[in-house]
């Protein structure tokens, strides 16, 4: 390539910088194709696309398959860190007050929630189901009658199908339909384990986990995640050692709430170690079909040779959180678990099952998933910009390939509860770090939710957010001086 060409490839990677500073672009915003620039600028498309690789190299763009260029999200931003050094030890669950208040803070329509681990709204196939729902109350008579207690039959074929997915076959009659993940891990646990038993967790841990814990009374042993990967399997290894450990419970794609995915050879590792010790794995993949590119990771079921993983999932944070509904595949466990399950609650309320089977058998689902994840990388990467923009100077957050939630972590010494208790105040609603631990841990940490577009409103209660937090950070200085 001659210098003319060099130095014209140079400035429309120039130019493209510009466009994306003066337009105040953000992660997940298209750039001009490839085609406009050529005829902007009078260059050669060939020059255009080798600028434009190039700027993906950098970081600064990313391509999509059949879509164009779109600014990356910014590798800069730091990421929350978790320390692995800290020592391991057992510990009783004890917040259930507090986790009621903030959970009552989160069901409130009032606040501009950031809060709540929830899909918004006008993001998800209301319309459809909405439809499916209609159609079926006006020509299926017997949408009110019981439900097959394991769940209804074609519903567990639909599912069966879409695991394969997964990397996991699974036949209709090993599934069990059940009211969300809660009742799920509910039925799973007692089987597992009882009063006092030890329950080897990820740290930090959704505290819908810990709560359902400390109702069984039971201690967790809180496992160190990496906020890239996941947990670690050593430490892992090292608390099964000195425990006697009932069970691991674990989400090992796109955790809630940081995030971390462990990789195929780690997944492969903790199921053999888990054999291995004879420990059996719960699995929550409630948020592995929410990637944000590329195929949907594997779970640790597909490693799973022995019937020693137990997964559960549901469709509450992928297309209906008010329909209630997800499954469980018991392997080994399904007589003891359908005996839990048909001593509380009997069988699953029939007529969303039914409007979800029809939904999933459209094959609408599966393109609704792929639109839902682009908006999530997008959103995803949006959040994580303006926080930088908006929140205290040391501010780290973490960098998710999948889901919509977001961990914050605050400059040392801020106290996440305190914050939230002042944004409660101001209208805006958060979760506290502390409240996804056992013992005294994340203080500095919230969790914020992604899952609503950054309108004006949303990204003014943000930048509120932001604010108060400098102004924690402030107060705090000045109480150490």
């Amino acid at each position: 390539m001659d210098r003319h060409c060099v130095y014209k490839y140079e400035e429309v990677q120039s130019r493209i910088k510009k466009i994306i500073s003066a337009n105040g672009l953000k992660p997940g915003d298209k750039v001009p194709s490839i085609r406009k620039m050529s005829s902007d600028t009078g260059l050669s498309v060939s020059t255009i696309m080798k600028a434009y690789v190039e700027l993906e190299h950098q970081g600064i763009l990313e391509s999509r398959p059949q879509s164009g260029f779109y600014v990356s999200a910014d590798s800069s931003i730091p990421v929350a860190g978790i320390s692995s050094e800290r020592k391991i030890t057992a510990a009783r669950v004890d917040k259930f007050s507090m986790i009621y208040n903030v959970c009552n803070a989160m069901a409130d329509r009032s606040l501009i929630q950031f809060g709540g681990a929830s899909p918004c709204i006008s993001m998800l196939p209301s319309a459809e189901l909405a439809k499916t729902m209609k159609h079926i109350l006006n020509h299926n008579p017997d949408y009110n009658s019981f439900e097959d207690f394991r769940g209804n039959a074609q519903l567990r074929g639909c599912i069966s199908m879409h695991m394969l997915s997964a990397g996991v076959e699974v036949s209709p009659n090993d599934i069990i339909i059940t009211t969300g993940t809660t009742e799920s891990l509910s039925h799973i646990l007692r089987v597992l384990a009882g009063l006092g038993d030890y329950i080897a967790v990820e740290s930090p841990l959704h505290f819908g986990h810990l709560h359902a814990l400390e109702s069984m009374g039971m201690y967790v042993i809180e496992v160190p995640s990496r906020p890239d990967h996941g947990m670690d399997p050593d430490r892992l290894k090292d608390a099964l050692e000195k425990y006697s450990v009932k069970a691991l419970l674990i989400q090992p794609n796109y955790s809630n709430p940081l995030g971390g995915t462990l990789p195929d050879e780690d997944k492969k590792r903790i199921v053999e170690i888990c054999a291995e010790k004879n420990v059996p794995i719960v699995e929550d993949d409630v948020y592995g079909e929410l990637c944000h590119e590329g195929h949907r990771p594997k779970c640790l079921s597909s490693f799973d040779k022995n019937g020693n993983v137990i997964y559960v999932s549901s469709f509450t944070k992928t297309i209906s959180p008010s329909f209630r509904v997800g499954w469980i595949c018991p392997g080994k466990y399904f007589k003891q678990v359908m005996d839990k399950k048909i001593s509380t609650v009997l069988d699953t309320s029939r007529l969303p099952q039914l409007a979800l089977c029809d939904y999933l058998a459209s094959g609408k689902y599966s393109r609704y998933l792929n639109r839902i994840r682009r908006v999530y990388r997008n959103q995803v990467a949006a959040y994580r910009s303006y926080i930088i923009d908006f929140f205290p100077k040391g501010t780290r957050v973490s960098n998710p390939k999948g889901g919509f939630i977001l961990w914050v972590e605050l400059p040392e010494g801020t106290d996440s509860f305190l914050l939230y208790e002042s944004a409660v105040k101001e209208g805006i609603g958060t979760v506290p770090g502390f409240l996804f631990t056992a013992q005294d841990r994340y203080r500095n940490f919230i969790r914020l939710n992604c899952g609503s577009p950054l309108d004006k409103k949303h990204t003014e209660a943000l930048k509120k957010l932001g604010a108060m937090a400098a102004e924690a950070v402030i107060a705090q200085n000045n109480r150490s001086v």
